[in-house]
């Protein structure tokens, strides 16, 4: 039997076919990941919505957390009572009695028919040792009336005090 040789034109396609199948796979275009949001710039954040967050922080014992959340609060809306009062008791809870007095004074004076900065004032009185201005500060805020619990059981504490001399 004699020995067929291929033509060029069959070594041709298949030449074609192997080179083929070594090629490299077409490149993929590279891959990308976009935060879907972005609290600092987002026109959706309030200054409610950063005084929840701190309120978020300060229950998990993240303070430090808190108080920037409460900051960001009051660069939007420096006035409120709500962030400053909240910043006023850190100040107290790191002992700086005096700066959180200072500032509870001023939210007093400015919101004279709320009784949480009156009943935190006199907190601060007692933590100062002035029983006689702690015991007027918590009556006041009691008689403002409203949710006065703490301030009820604060001015129970500076009377029991008082009681002992």
């Amino acid at each position: 039997m004699p020995i067929l040789l291929p033509s060029r034109l069959a070594v041709a396609l298949a030449s074609a076919c192997l080179l083929q199948g070594c090629a490299s796979p077409p490149a993929l275009p590279a891959w990308s990941v976009e935060p879907v949001q972005r609290i600092d710039n987002s026109p959706g954040q309030s200054a409610a919505t950063w005084f929840e967050l701190g309120k978020f922080y300060q229950r998990r014992g993240q303070l430090q957390l808190a108080e920037e959340a409460w900051r960001a609060s009051l660069a939007l809306e420096p006035r409120q009572l709500a962030a400053r009062n909240a910043l006023a008791v850190l100040d107290a809870r790191a002992g700086r009695l005096e700066q959180a007095a200072t500032a509870l004074r001023e939210l007093a004076e400015e919101y004279p028919q709320s009784a949480q900065p009156l009943g935190n004032l006199g907190y601060v009185y007692y933590l100062q040792g002035q029983l006689l201005k702690a015991a007027s500060t918590l009556q006041r805020a009691v008689a403002l009336g409203g949710d006065v619990r703490l301030a009820r059981n604060n001015l129970q504490l500076v009377r029991a005090a008082l009681a002992s001399g």
